[in-house]
């Protein structure tokens, strides 16, 4: 939907319309790439707890402590690379 800015009917679609809409409004259009869940098994990690909980949390300064084990996996693999 962000890359070819096709209509989503889903709850989530306000959502992308605001961020479509704020991605549109950058001086030179960003790039913006598919991310597997293996890239990103944080963000990943996240969804799924907020998914499975059903409870609104938000994270200001301290991170949730079930993603620690999955970070340091991250950097891992970066400095692998």
């Amino acid at each position: 939907m962000m890359k070819g800015g096709g209509i989503l009917a889903s709850a989530a679609a306000p959502l992308l319309e605001d961020c479509y809409n704020i991605w549109m409004d950058f001086p030179t259009t960003p790039t913006m790439e598919h991310c597997h869940r293996e890239a990103n098994q944080v963000a990943h990690e996240l969804a799924w707890q907020a998914f499975v909980s059903k409870v609104f949390c938000m994270w200001v300064d301290l991170r949730p402590s079930f993603i620690f084990p999955i970070l340091s996996n991250n950097v891992t693999m970066l400095s692998d690379e």
